[in-house]
């Protein structure tokens, strides 16, 4: 695969989805949801995905974010209509309530381009959860490692990572290690600044 030409060929090919998408977020947020998309191409294809199904984790990508702009009244309003279930969790860390309502409004607005894995993958991007499909986790890694994050963390991720994988090393004992030290990472971020762990997340660390 050429990931800039497919990159290319599939946003002409969803380009009303990526309209779509670019109306809801600003500058900054539309690049890094690109940038996911694009990571996702690399990752499909280290993980030999077939076309069809690293379509789908590109469409899931272009998806991800689709409410993060919503205000945290605005995500609450979201979940109710659309009859969405939030966890003491989830309520307690608005950050996380994104990928719940965005997952429920994608599988509405765009059922010729969503199904249910794409659409529970948008659902546990954030924090995770306790068993999570390769799929699942390539969306998760896709939205820490993409190339314009800045945090110098994320871009260590990545490089290790993909050094890793070149090396040879075992894809899915890599994939899990980077994960943990992903979800590692963001749990001492989340304690130092005083906040309560989702356990979603710890569930996710303790499966791995």
């Amino acid at each position: 695969m050429n990931i800039t030409s497919t990159y290319e060929a599939w946003l002409l090919e969803k380009e009303a989805l990526v309209t779509n998408v670019r109306a809801k977020m600003g500058e900054h947020r539309f690049c890094h949801t690109l940038s996911v998309a694009k990571e996702t191409l690399s990752l499909a294809e280290a993980f030999v995905f077939s076309e069809n199904d690293a379509k789908r984790l590109f469409v899931a990508a272009l998806l991800h974010d689709y409410t993060k702009a919503y205000s945290t009244e605005k995500q609450l309003s979201i979940a109710k209509e659309y009859g969405v279930t939030l966890s003491k969790d989830d309520l307690a860390s608005p950050p996380v309530l994104h990928s719940r309502t965005a997952a429920a409004v994608v599988s509405k607005k765009f059922p010729n381009d969503t199904d249910d894995e794409i659409c529970e993958a948008i659902r546990c991007h954030t924090v995770g959860k306790k068993e999570m499909s390769l799929f699942d986790k390539l969306l998760f890694l896709a939205d820490y490692i993409e190339e314009t994050r800045t945090h110098p963390i994320c871009q260590e991720t990545r490089k290790q990572f993909y050094e890793k994988l070149a090396s040879g090393n075992n894809k899915e004992k890599t994939l899990n290690d980077t994960l943990r030290q992903v979800l590692q990472n963001t749990i001492d971020y989340v304690t130092k600044q005083g906040n309560k762990v989702h356990s979603d997340s710890l569930n996710m660390l303790e499966n791995l």
